[in-house]
């Protein structure tokens, strides 16, 4: 019925605020957490698809770290190009019912995908010291529309991933905006040919369900490689 699929909804809203909390807390590598809301804030928001845009500081552009989209690899635009890029540089909510009415859409993707955009929410990824780090935008509204309540809840989901991002060490020091990645893996630095064979072998073991014996001296990584 439409009451349980309601209760549904919310259920599901909640477990990703929650997940999301949690996975922080735990220092849980930043590629997985992006993964993790790429494959559930659709589901949970009653939309098509979900897309996170992180801002490039080094070329002034934002662009696709996660995306639903079977598409295209990636997608880059610059900053104030489309909703997104609006959003990225006036730091603001944007709620639009028809994209394709709208004078900030750029409809050159959904020219390459083939995809037909309709309604889209978009609302900015922002650290609490200021820096707007990227924009979580949200497209095709299964009701039509998305609600005041929706944009209430891509702010919460925005603000925990603001929390991520401030956390995590897979930017420049001191970087003022964007999330610019240095390595494969969240607070460990390295692209040596050593370091990626380490890379290699710790995403080999973690695809398998059996214990692992890390040894070294103090000092080496152990911990965070266990994480």
């Amino acid at each position: 019925t439409r009451r349980q699929r309601g209760s549904q909804v919310e259920s599901d809203s909640a477990d990703l605020l929650i997940d999301l909390g949690a996975m922080i807390e735990r220092e849980v590598a930043l590629d997985h957490l992006l993964a993790i809301f790429g494959r559930r804030v659709s589901q949970a928001m009653e939309a098509d698809r979900a897309t996170i845009w992180l801002v490039d500081a080094a070329t002034d552009q934002i662009f696709s770290q996660v995306a639903n989209l079977p598409e295209l690899a990636a997608l880059r635009l610059p900053i104030g190009r489309g909703v997104a890029g609006h959003t990225a540089q006036a730091g603001e909510l944007v709620n639009i019912v028809d994209a394709e009415m709208d004078a900030r859409w750029a409809p050159e993707i959904d020219q390459s995908t083939g995809y037909h955009t309709r309604s889209m929410l978009c609302v900015p990824i922002v650290e609490r010291n200021g820096p707007l780090r990227g924009v979580v935008q949200v497209l095709n509204a299964h009701r039509g529309h998305f609600t005041a309540r929706d944009e209430t809840y891509l702010r919460q989901i925005a603000n925990q991933l603001a929390i991520a991002f401030e956390y995590t060490t897979l930017r420049a020091a001191g970087s003022p905006r964007g999330v610019p990645m240095r390595g494969r893996f969240n607070h460990i630095v390295g692209a040596s040919p050593a370091m990626e064979a380490i890379y290699d072998q710790t995403l080999r073991a973690a695809a398998v369900d059996a214990t692992v014996l890390l040894h070294g001296e103090t000092g080496t990584g152990k911990g965070l490689f266990a994480r």
